[in-house]
């Protein structure tokens, strides 16, 4: 029985010693039989007797060897393994497509206190977080009563310009507390 060339590749790779890579080979080349039928097919593929063939070369020496029968269950063999594969990879893809979908799911309920800002005062429309941080208009103080119905502490008392700023773009880039997301 002939191969096609994705069933050579995929006998191959599955003939691999895990961790090694290297070629399981299934018959004993030290046997005088069987040393004297590689040097015959080294001949015919045009290698010289020195060297040893190719994994592929081996694999496929191997294989008209055996049997049809022995040659059809491999052949089933490795149709079941290519099943099973694609299942996990199937799998595998799904479990990301759910993970993915949990965290897109998240993010859409949580809120960042410049979205819930935007929201609220139409007027900063069109400016980044850091713009309005930059320009002094986002301080929690300032800005908290109106988000979350009490007033906060402002970090940088003395509203030093950097700490303030530092301050304000740390603010509009927090989540909304639960309480918030629920107005």
């Amino acid at each position: 029985m002939k191969l096609t060339q994705e069933q050579a590749d995929a006998l191959l790779a599955a003939s691999k010693r895990p961790g090694r890579g290297a070629y399981m080979y299934m018959i004993n080349a030290s046997n005088s039989l069987m040393a004297q039928l590689m040097a015959q097919r080294k001949s015919a593929l045009g290698i010289p007797q020195q060297f040893p063939m190719s994994d592929k070369e081996r694999m496929l020496f191997e294989w008209e060897l055996l049997s049809e029968e022995t040659q059809h269950k491999l052949l089933g063999l490795l149709e079941i393994r290519k099943r099973r594969e694609q299942d996990q990879r199937e799998k595998r893809a799904k479990g990301r497509g759910r993970a993915a979908g949990v965290r897109e799911e998240k993010k859409e309920q949580e809120m960042t206190i410049y979205k819930k800002l935007l929201e609220l005062r139409p007027e900063f429309e069109g400016h980044s977080a850091e713009e309005l941080a930059k320009d002094g208009m986002a301080c929690p103080e300032e800005l908290s009563e109106e988000l979350f119905g009490e007033r906060m502490y402002c970090e940088a008392e003395q509203k030093t310009p950097g700490v303030c700023r530092n301050c304000q773009r740390q603010f509009l880039a927090a989540n909304l507390p639960e309480r918030g997301n629920r107005r």
